[in-house]
């Protein structure tokens, strides 16, 4: 037989109750602190222990991650000079001390720090093509000698620097390398068109028509009449997808571009010409979109019928309307809602709202007889719990406002 059966919510506990670490709250759920047994706690990806909480003790050895030692001297420094076994090496003295490692016997242990003053700054300078330079003695010194050209060798000890001054026109053009004087230092006032060769230069009464080699650079007016030349000899050749092949004298006549009204239109403005769409575009035939599709405003669709071919349907509002006509009724949205077809006409599932007197509500069913199985039905509330089978049958939901429990009435 059919019965209701009530559905366990949040807030009710289930009379379930916990033990030491153990809690329950009053929505029944449980929690578990270890902590409060000894100071162990399991966490996401590792076992904890709290040794405040805990009553470890003992010293961990070498083999177990730890020192073997309960103390160490201020100052030491840990070290194994025998196998699993760390010490603490403690400085002591007053004395500044190094670590050093004795190979014979395989230990570290403190020296006496003794350092080595007075070394030599430097040992040996190589001069390609010239004798080294040798340290004789600590005391040694290194010294640079002032040559023509240089005018002085100024040191400063703050910076460790020492600066090198030549003097304007020290070095001559011999000393030059090939390439060393970049154009940058050349004095514009320096290059002029006066100071090229003639030979280098084809000039308006020459013309460059015949002037075919690399060897001249033309001046203005050369290139000017050139040109003229050139543009008055030639036209523009062009053709559309139909009317045949046109053609533009480029110095007497001018090429327009016209538009078609609410289809194209054209504007021109310096030397810029736009082509594009108006504000209000009329196609007078069927319009295929091979791309995406991004509309700002609204879509206005005044057809019978609207067929959407596509894998997925994407709606940001989080609402949508159906039955939402000129004058809508409620004996029009008696059987409202969404239905996938499946081939079977009566078996299509549907979610729909009904406001007929055996299926008042909301249902999630099949279609066909309204108390067939295989449907969830959400239908009318009540201060009290349930005790009479509901009018839609096996699959009704229920909610009961005075224990605010909620009931499903299923087949026991």
């Amino acid at each position: 037989m059919a019965e209701w059966k009530k559905i366990l919510l949040e807030g009710d506990a289930n009379n379930a109750t916990g033990g030491d670490g153990i809690e329950v709250d009053v929505n029944g759920v449980v929690s578990a602190d270890l902590k409060a047994n000894g100071g162990l706690v399991i966490e996401s990806a590792e076992i904890a222990v709290d040794l405040a909480a805990s009553s470890i003790t003992g010293t961990l050895a070498v083999g177990d991650g730890g020192t073997g030692i309960t103390s160490a001297p201020k100052g030491s420094v840990l070290v194994a000079n025998a196998v699993n076994t760390i010490s603490a090496l403690d400085g002591g003295g007053s004395n500044d001390g190094v670590l050093t490692y004795t190979a014979s016997t395989d230990t570290i242990a403190w020296s006496t720090n003794t350092g080595e003053p007075n070394q030599n700054a430097f040992s040996t300078i190589e001069v390609s093509g010239q004798s080294d330079i040798v340290a004789d003695s600590a005391t040694d010194t290194l010294t640079f000698v002032v040559e023509s050209g240089v005018t002085s060798i100024v040191t400063t000890p703050l910076s460790d620097a020492i600066t090198f001054g030549i003097a304007n026109g020290g070095i001559d053009t011999i000393k030059l390398a090939d390439g060393a004087v970049e154009t940058a230092k050349i004095d514009t006032a320096a290059v002029t068109f006066a100071k090229l060769a003639p030979g280098m230069i084809t000039d308006e009464s020459e013309g460059i028509a015949n002037a075919d080699n690399d060897t001249h650079i033309p001046t203005n007016a050369a290139v000017i009449d050139y040109v003229a030349t050139q543009v008055t000899a030639s036209d523009l050749d062009f053709q559309g997808d139909t009317g045949g092949e046109l053609s533009i004298d480029l110095d007497s006549e001018v090429l327009t571009i016209a538009g078609t009204t609410n289809e194209i239109e054209t504007s021109g403005s310096g030397n810029t010409l736009t082509i594009g769409l108006p504000d209000d575009v009329t196609v007078g035939g069927v319009l295929t979109v091979t791309g995406n599709t991004v509309l700002n405003g609204n879509l206005d669709v005044n057809g019978t019928l609207t067929t959407i071919d596509t894998q997925n349907l994407q709606v940001e509002d989080h609402l949508i309307q159906l039955n939402n006509t000129t004058s809508p009724t409620a004996s029009n949205a008696n059987d409202g809602g969404i239905e996938v077809m499946s081939g079977d006409a009566t078996a299509d599932p549907r979610v729909f709202w009904s406001s007929n007197s055996h299926l008042a509500g909301w249902s999630l069913r099949m279609r066909g007889n309204a108390t067939t199985a295989g449907r969830i039905m959400v239908q009318g509330t009540s201060a009290g719990d349930p005790t009479a089978a509901p009018i839609a049958g096996v699959g009704t939901m229920h909610y009961a406002s005075t224990s605010k429990s909620m009931f499903v009435y299923v087949d026991s």
